[in-house]
């Protein structure tokens, strides 16, 4: 005779008896494999921890999750968005609608009145 199973707040129950339903397992990783991978992440990244005041984490993870990145990705694009932007002033050259930016030439003609 088969019976049928019914599952309700994490019950399973078979018409007899009820029993716990078992949680998704995850599959344990190897030490080999945690080694493996370890070393990789040591060879292909470089690690930085920051301390930030409290709420920061939260607040950059919410702006994160606003342009679909990881916390990460959106930590780096900002970082590498600034050092792109710095390198463009410096590299811009000297402007000439601010004299006193400008490097001196020696003396100049006089000027007419």
């Amino acid at each position: 005779m088969l019976h049928e199973f019914m599952q309700f707040d994490g019950l399973t129950c078979n018409g007899f008896l009820c029993y716990p339903v078992a949680k998704k397992v995850v599959p344990m990783v190897s030490k080999a494999q945690s080694k493996a991978s370890n070393k990789y992440r040591a060879k292909a990244y470089d690690m930085i921890q920051i301390a930030t005041p409290k709420g920061t984490r939260d607040r950059w993870r919410a702006l994160a999750e606003q342009e679909g990145k990881s916390l990460t990705a959106y930590i780096v694009s900002r970082v590498e968005g600034a050092y792109v932007h710095a390198e463009e002033i410096i590299d811009a050259p000297a402007s000439s609608a601010d004299p006193a930016q400008e490097p001196h030439k020696g003396p100049s003609a006089p000027s007419e009145p």
